[in-house]
């Protein structure tokens, strides 16, 4: 059996949390003259009465496009790989870092350190860190109670800005003693087994391989609103259905924002993530390709809850939609060195959510509005032939994607919220309105989502007293949780 993974007095103190700064910088001006002269092209063809002609025809042949797309990674079979059995107790596994992103969590802690405590991974090779804020007191509390059993750590991001997530990841990354990372969010439950799946496919990887992402299962409790569903059926599409296909591809990819794991040495190649960058996940994942890397895919997931109302969605996507822009600017200064599959995902990824989020609004309202002419003015439709057989196939490869990727979850998709979804898809219109405002007076700004313990929640660890102990923190290994039989979570249920 080998040694327990000690922390050495100062360690921390000596090694300097790595900094990016590309986002803080905003565009180039080249970038700023070509959206100058996209602007000025569009006012043109606007007063010779062109716009919409060629908007229809771009707009067109793009949604045909990611339509094909789609259709492609809906026929492309389930990723395959052996699913790792609980491993012997003599077998040398490498030193793995999880650190959990929290900001305003206390509530959520027990469950989430209940969820990491019931990892399937030698406690002797694991480092946990807590990556915090000074200022937030409640959670700090609540990680001392309640992570002793796991050696919890904790890393405080220092400075005033840019107050984010990928400040206090760095923060814990310069504490980090494992040859990999993971990073959890405070609702996430990862399956017991993932940890093993991912030091796994990394030691049959090759040094190329830098990052896997493991795929986000939303949990939609009893009751939910519609929006709920929709967030869960968006993420399936996502995480079972397209990014398994760029993977086969070998094309990069936007990660998640949680359960991805890297190879530490890689973070410190690049320089950690970007703290202005408000989605340092999918800045990473080019990053990662810009430098020769390779992602891939994992198929033990982590369950998540959805945002529970419209508002905090809005709030998120607005979040995401406006670090998407941030990725985008700083990746498309110089694309040539993404290569052409690396340019090509970023726009099909980014490019693309971005420009739907702006059109699903305004097409919604022009269908709306020729409808009513045509039923009350008697006059002739402004719509072709085309224009329904691209809002049919767009509609249609979208509905196909969620349907195939909530099967693959083990949790079929309900026909009315696949009906519903085109309703719900102008809400990113407002979002992407709310994200080009923050994007213009406070970029850097992190909205923060807030999360709440499931209704059943997990076991909750038991607080120790002052007199116990950690491995990491202190001397002696962890303490070991009691033996008890861990629960069975369908949400869990490997694909394929």
């Amino acid at each position: 059996m080998g040694q327990p993974v000690r922390l050495e007095p100062g360690r921390w103190a000596e090694v300097r949390a790595p900094c990016r700064r590309a986002a803080e910088a905003g565009l180039t001006r080249w970038q700023t003259g070509l959206l100058v002269v996209l602007g000025l092209l569009s006012v043109s063809l606007w007063l010779g009465g062109h716009l919409f002609p060629v908007l229809r025809v771009g707009v067109g042949a793009a949604i045909l496009v990611l339509t094909t797309v789609r259709i492609a990674a809906c026929l492309t079979p389930c990723l395959e790989g052996p699913v790792p059995a609980p491993g012997r107790g003599d077998q040398v596994w490498p030193v793995y870092t999880v650190i959990l992103a929290l900001y305003r969590e206390a509530a959520i802690v027990p469950q989430l350190l209940a969820a990491i405590e019931g990892l399937d991974y030698p406690r002797y090779r694991l480092q946990v860190i807590a990556a915090l804020e000074l200022d937030d007191a409640a959670t700090i509390a609540a990680c001392r109670r309640y992570g002793r059993r796991l050696g919890l750590q904790l890393a405080f991001a220092e400075g005033p800005e840019p107050r984010t997530k990928p400040r206090a990841l760095n923060a814990a990354l310069a504490q980090a003693l494992g040859d990999l990372v993971v990073v959890y969010d405070a609702e996430d439950r990862p399956h017991p087994g993932q940890l093993r799946e991912a030091a796994m496919a990394f030691a049959r990887g090759g040094a190329g391989l830098a990052v896997l992402q493991s795929p986000l299962r939303v949990r939609v409790p009893p009751g939910a609103p519609e929006i709920a569903r929709q967030f869960a059926l968006e993420y399936a599409a996502l995480f079972e259905v397209l990014l398994p296909f760029l993977t086969r591809l070998g094309w990069p990819f936007p990660l998640g924002g949680t359960s991805n794991h890297l190879r530490r040495s890689v973070l410190d190649a690049v320089g950690g993530w970007d703290p202005w960058n408000v989605t340092e996940d999918a800045d990473l994942g080019f990053l990662l390709a810009a430098r020769g890397y390779r992602a891939g895919m994992l198929r033990l997931p982590t369950v998540e809850t959805p945002t529970p109302a419209i508002r905090p969605w809005l709030t998120q996507r607005s979040r995401w939609l406006k670090g998407h822009m941030q990725t985008l600017g700083v990746h498309s200064r110089a694309p040539a060195v993404l290569g052409w599959r690396g340019a090509a995902s970023l726009v099909l990824c980014l490019g693309c959510g971005i420009a739907a989020a702006a059109l699903h609004g305004p097409m919604l309202a022009l269908l709306v509005l020729d409808l009513i002419h045509g039923g009350i003015g008697g006059e002739a439709s402004g719509i072709l032939p085309y224009d329904l057989l691209v809002l049919g196939s767009g509609w249609g490869s979208a509905a196909l994607c969620m349907a195939v990727g909530a099967g693959r979850t083990g949790s079929p998709a309900r026909w009315t919220s696949l009906g519903l979804a085109a309703m719900f898809w102008p809400l990113q219109t407002l979002a992407l309105l709310r994200a080009l405002w923050q994007l213009r007076f406070c970029p850097h700004h992190w909205d923060k989502t807030e999360h709440a313990p499931d209704a059943i929640p997990a076991a909750t660890p038991r607080p120790l007293d002052g007199m116990a102990e950690s491995g990491l923190s202190g001397a002696g290994e962890p303490v070991p949780s009691p033996s008890r039989p861990r629960r069975h979570d369908p949400a869990h249920r490997a694909v394929g």
